[in-house]
């Protein structure tokens, strides 16, 4: 596909991302906040199937693994039960650990700083928190105290079950990947003190080796330009010469 339609379908990708992360929080104690969580994901999914276009393999998998997650998660919307949501949960994170594979590798071919580069960067980082998400709705279904916060109790609990609590475990993944620390939400279990650390460690690492990289590129690209315009002006003197 045209290099065109990748750069449209990071752009929609960053979009379906931040209303994912900022829009559905404010819609969670709707009746319908399971169907806008599903609407939400979907566009996601539909986002980064689009934006993997570029290859034709990429696409293949993307919706290999995106279009059974997407049927599965409309399923359950229709009828609650656990092992479907389970197997919804598994797929979608399957799904996202391909497109932050995808991503990754794209950043790392880059050779200069474009729009591009920057925008599958923020994809990638609000990926990595939606992929710790997943994970921790599959605690919830496992271990039902896993977390301890008297005042989104119920959320928690139905995080493993119907799903609707997604909104509550984005906010604590982002709390942990960005170490706030605010402490409302606590992991109680040792699995999911150790994925809180974990999340906590990748998302700080992720930051400093891509500011790095990007501050790399910068200044070879910049280093290259510079040596290229003084060649072109000492091969302009010696002609005048």
């Amino acid at each position: 596909m045209p290099e065109k339609k990748a750069k449209l379908g990071l752009v929609g990708l960053l979009l379906s991302l931040l209303l994912l992360y900022g829009l559905y929080p404010l819609l969670r104690a709707s009746p319908l906040g399971g169907l806008f969580v599903n609407l939400f994901l979907s566009a996601t999914f539909f986002a980064g199937v689009y934006a993997a276009g570029a290859t034709k393999r990429g696409m293949i998998i993307m919706l290999f693994l995106g279009g059974p997650a997407f049927v599965l998660a409309w399923l359950f919307q229709l009828r609650p039960w656990t092992p479907l949501g389970v197997a919804a949960v598994l797929l979608s994170m399957t799904f996202v650990a391909y497109m932050i594979y995808l991503l990754l590798r794209a950043i790392h071919l880059a050779r200069r700083v474009t729009s591009d580069l920057l925008v599958a960067s923020a994809c990638v980082y609000l990926l990595i928190g939606l992929f710790w998400a997943f994970a921790y709705i599959l605690v919830v279904a496992v271990q039902p105290g896993a977390f301890h916060a008297p005042h989104v109790a119920q959320l928690i609990q139905e995080g493993g079950v119907r799903m609707v609590g997604i909104s509550v475990f984005l906010y604590y993944s982002v709390v942990c990947m960005t170490t706030l620390g605010f402490g409302d939400i606590v992991p109680v279990t040792p699995i999911a003190q150790t994925l809180s650390s974990l999340e906590a460690i990748v998302g700080q690492l992720y930051l400093a080796i891509l500011l790095g990289r990007v501050v790399g590129m910068y200044v070879a690209h910049s280093t290259t330009a510079a040596a290229r315009e003084s060649g072109d002006a000492c091969a302009e003197e010696e002609c005048i010469r």
